[in-house]
């Protein structure tokens, strides 16, 4: 789980381990590309692949694209093994 304050994901992580779910947490900022990389690179780690994305950064994602060169769609395919 990612959010740009970790410390207000420590609630539904131990929620989640409740229920024998493995759970990390990292901070992400989506408005920010070395902070989107970052948070991909702990997940792999972590976890060794990504199978799904679920984005709800609260902003519209036609602000977010033009707004920033990077497309985050585009970015995940990129990362693919």
């Amino acid at each position: 789980m990612t959010a740009r304050n970790i410390a207000s994901l420590k609630q539904a992580k131990l929620e989640l381990e409740k229920y024998d779910v493995k759970v990390e947490c990292a901070s992400l900022d989506v408005t920010v590309e070395e902070s989107v990389k970052q948070a991909v690179a702990e997940a792999i780690s972590a976890f060794g692949r990504i199978d799904i994305v679920i984005a709800a950064a609260g902003k519209p994602v036609h602000t977010f694209e033009s707004k920033h060169s990077i497309c985050i769609s585009e970015y995940f395919a990129k990362i693919r093994p």
